[in-house]
């Protein structure tokens, strides 16, 4: 056995069973309480929120507007189920708008760039390929408050909370992560990256860094382009317009003093500021990741300090040699869970329940793994110890037993 496994399997074991998780359990009607006060929550800050051109698909494919589902009376299992799954269709269309949104303010800049390139103006090039990828890099924050505020709704035990049958919905959490993510990655460019020592302009890699970013550009908008394909509950009866033309009309009648690459890259700079406080602050989950009030705080475990647990795993995350298990997805409700998903992000109160289900359930995984592979290699043994025997081959069989 790949010695890293086991000390996997043995630091596991004794967390878990050190701390008594495997029989812990949250008290069901505090958790539905609190479940409820979430919703009712987001419900009452998405009513305060410009969403009139919004309508919603319910059964027998009725139509009807967000803001008289928004008010639907909670008090009944049913009401506040389809509330709840309303919500989750809801933030799923309105944070890969964001994307949208955000791909086309880089598509104009991307299409801009391209213009200089093929006339050979390079500095100009140079210029606005550094424009392209600092406004790529300068969203990042943006991301991060959405990334946050979707896995907190994704990490709602909506079992728990209602009941066992009741499926788990699918968030946009790997779509938003993947902006996150590469945007994270990316480095702050400067004019001086693109000039070697002699002054002279480095075109190759300027180009090699615009087709990185155009790539990246094209990978979001095949995102949001399956999104929107296969949403059937949100309908949006707003005209569609051209954000190029859009901005190119205020641009030219403004008379703005500064170039059109700038103007766009100043726009995209306030639509995150605007997207972060109406989709974060505004939406509540600020106050939901911040409770000031017992109702917004999630319950806590019975039977054992979920605090150290939670710290326990934290470490073994942090440190913990996963590629071992990367090959491993497990199913919720027909959603595959990748190993990366599980243990990428700290682990704390608000989603302490679902990844430890999670956790416990790809260990099984694994361990269920280990003792297949064992079987198979023991069959082997015994088959090859039984056909010495029979050929009487006693050298043989007894280096075999032994």
């Amino acid at each position: 056995m790949n010695i890293e496994l086991l000390i996997l399997i043995i630091l596991t074991k004794s967390i878990f069973f050190g701390v008594g998780i495997v029989d812990c359990r949250v008290d069901s009607k505090e958790y539905k309480s609190y479940f409820i006060q979430v919703t009712h929550n987001l419900r009452f800050q998405l009513t305060m929120m410009n969403l009139e051109h919004l309508s919603v698909k319910v059964e027998n494919d009725k139509i009807i507007s967000i803001e008289e589902v928004l008010n639907y009376n909670l008090v009944y299992l049913n009401e506040l189920s389809q509330t709840y799954y309303i919500i989750v269709d809801l933030i799923n269309y309105l944070f890969v708008e964001v994307l949208q949104i955000f791909t086309e303010h880089l598509k104009i800049i991307l299409d801009d760039c391209k213009c200089f390139f093929e006339i050979n103006s390079f500095e100009n090039a140079i210029y606005c390929t550094v424009i392209l990828l600092n406004a790529a890099k300068n969203s990042n924050m943006m991301f991060e408050y959405l990334y946050k505020s979707i896995t907190f709704i994704d990490y709602l035990d909506v079992k728990s909370a209602l009941k066992k049958t009741f499926i788990h919905p699918k968030l946009v959490v790997e779509e938003i992560y993947t902006v996150k993510h590469y945007t994270f990655l990316m480095e702050v460019s400067d004019m001086h990256n693109y000039v070697n020592n002699e002054g002279s302009i480095k075109i190759e890699e300027a180009k090699e860094d615009y087709y990185k970013i155009m790539n990246f550009a094209n990978k979001v908008v095949s995102i949001t382009h399956d999104f929107f394909k296969n949403n059937v509950s949100i309908i949006n009866n707003t005209m569609m317009f051209n954000l190029r033309e859009n901005y190119y009309y205020e641009y030219t009648n403004n008379k703005y003093d500064i170039n059109f690459i700038d103007f766009i890259n100043k726009n995209l700079n306030d639509y995150c500021k605007k997207t972060i406080n109406n989709y974060y602050s505004k939406i509540g989950f600020h106050q939901l990741l911040n409770p000031n009030t017992p109702e917004l705080s999630p319950p806590q475990n019975i039977g054992f300090p979920q605090y150290k647990i939670i710290k326990n795993l934290n470490i073994l995350f942090r440190e913990g040699n996963w590629n071992l298990l990367n090959h491993i997805r497990i199913i919720i409700d027909d959603e595959l869970i990748t190993t990366n998903r599980i243990i990428r992000d700290t682990v704390d109160d608000f989603n302490f329940n679902l990844k430890k289900k999670y956790f416990t359930q790809l260990l099984r995984c694994r361990y269920t793994e280990v003792l297949r592979n064992y079987n198979t290699y023991m069959s082997a043994v015994i088959q090859t110890c039984k056909r010495e025997k029979r050929n009487a081959n006693l050298n043989n069989y007894k280096d075999c037993i032994i």
